[in-house]
């Protein structure tokens, strides 16, 4: 399942969440899903509660054998040390393992946080372990860059493509490694990866463009594009949808979906299960990534313009863009194997293991995944949104300082810092996400461009 891609506005440190789907089994689905998110998120708020909060804030999660089996003085301890973990973390990843769901927290000393969940409801927290985990590498670019990312291309096994710019003025493309192992194929500025959930910045930019033509407000309601909304959904705005207060689930896979990314769901199944999932939390209430917001955003945008999600992103982004090696999953198009980087995650899919071998995009994606790219497609991208398509203030969305994350499971990686200056770097890699080494790069990349001479 794609990683969650979210915006960290201004760079005082790079604070990623990159968060698998919790699970791609059946049993991760429904309600226990939805607990281990709330559970989740609250542990990352504990980072800002008093001291004296902490016994009252963890403990009303706790099922009654876990509080039975460590003594007050013990609990006040272990909640201290996960709050100090989380509050110096600068960048945080979920993923599932045999005994829960680890949460690796990423600091100056990276720490390991096992959460194990009630096998039934109400899904209460069972266990939880802190332990200290290897600390991410050094990573530095300086002073060469290109001589740099060489090095861990044939020390560190790194393979993908960089781009850094400066006003503009490419300092570096370049790819690194290998594209295609089988074929004995190098990656190159064109080559072709998975961009897991970037297609959150597609369906962001459409969304933006249909407000500044006057199809849509992002005051709006959905109730006033879609028939039939729940009562208690009808109020959320599209503003909300964007800004994660929308209140609906991070994903909406069920037990029935063979894969939590691949399974075929159309947009009227989708549909349903998106206004009928129960929500985390009233509207404008709360803020929680939802990749099912931007999923109904794709809805939204056909339901306003008229044509396809596809067909409009083809026709008012990706073409006007110049963005030709841009698609969807299972589509070909001319290209060959040699265009493809192959994926070399934990989940692979297809001999190769490439976005083309993997089914049409289905809608439990479409608008927050389901894409392949390119290094000069996603560099012309943000050309285009900061090239006067957008107004005020619509176009202030891709002109401030950002950071963006993507990512798969089958193995791909793709990383975007900009300073709002003019200073820019995109990374792509079919390599590991969950890899120390991915992770440290993205952080010397936005160390690189926040630098000011």
């Amino acid at each position: 399942m794609p990683k969650s891609h979210r915006w960290a506005k201004g760079l005082p440190k790079l604070i990623l969440l990159l968060a698998l789907l919790l699970g791609n089994s059946a049993d991760a689905a429904g309600s226990r899903q939805d607990a281990m998110e709330a559970h989740i998120a609250a542990i990352e708020a504990s980072a800002a509660l008093p001291a004296d909060h902490l016994e009252t804030h963890f403990s009303a999660r706790m099922s009654p054998a876990f509080l039975q089996r460590h003594e007050p003085s013990q609990r006040t301890e272990l909640y201290r040390r996960i709050q100090q973990a989380v509050a110096d973390a600068g960048a945080i990843m979920l993923s599932e393992r045999a005994a829960g769901t680890l949460m690796e927290l990423h600091g100056q000393q990276r720490w390991e946080l096992l959460i194990a969940l009630q096998p039934q409801p109400p899904y209460a927290i069972e266990d939880l372990k802190l332990r200290a985990g290897e600390s991410l590498p050094k990573v530095s670019l300086q002073p060469d860059p290109d001589a740099s990312l060489n090095k861990l291309s044939a020390d560190s096994g790194f393979a993908g493509v960089v781009g850094i710019y400066n006003d503009g003025k490419p300092m570096l493309e370049r790819g690194y490694g290998a594209a295609h192992p089988a074929l004995g194929t190098r990656n190159r500025v064109d080559t072709i990866f998975g961009i897991g959930s970037t297609p959150i910045d597609f369906t962001t930019a459409s969304i933006l463009i249909l407000a500044q033509e006057g199809g849509l407000s992002l005051d709006d309601r959905i109730d006033r594009h879609l028939p039939s909304v729940p009562a208690d959904k009808s109020s959320i705005t599209v503003a909300q949808l964007l800004n994660g207060q929308s209140g609906l689930p991070d994903f909406f896979h069920n037990e029935g979906d063979w894969d939590a990314d691949l399974a075929w769901v159309n947009r009227e199944e989708a549909l349903r299960r998106m206004l009928h999932t129960p929500l985390r939390f009233a509207p404008g209430t709360d803020e929680a990534h939802s990749h099912a917001a931007f999923g109904l955003l794709a809805v939204l945008i056909e339901e306003v313009s008229g044509m396809s999600y596809r067909q409009f992103l083809r026709e008012r982004i990706l073409g006007p863009a110049g963005m030709g090696r841009t698609g969807f999953y299972g589509e070909h198009g001319t290209f060959t194997l040699e265009d493809f980087a192959v994926g070399a995650g934990p989940s692979e899919v297809g001999l190769p293991n490439i976005p083309p071998n993997w089914g049409p995009t289905s809608w439990l994606v479409m608008g927050s995944g389901g894409m392949y790219s390119t290094l000069a497609d996603m560099r012309a991208f943000y050309r285009y949104m900061r090239s006067g398509v957008l107004e005020q203030p619509w176009a202030t969305h891709y002109r401030q300082p950002a950071i963006g994350i993507g990512g798969s499971d089958r193995g791909y990686y793709y990383f975007h810092v900009f300073d709002g200056k003019g200073r820019e770097a995109i990374m792509l890699s079919n390599g590991n996400g969950h890899g120390a080494l991915l992770q440290s790069l993205s952080e010397a990349l936005r160390q690189l461009v926040e630098q000011r001479d």
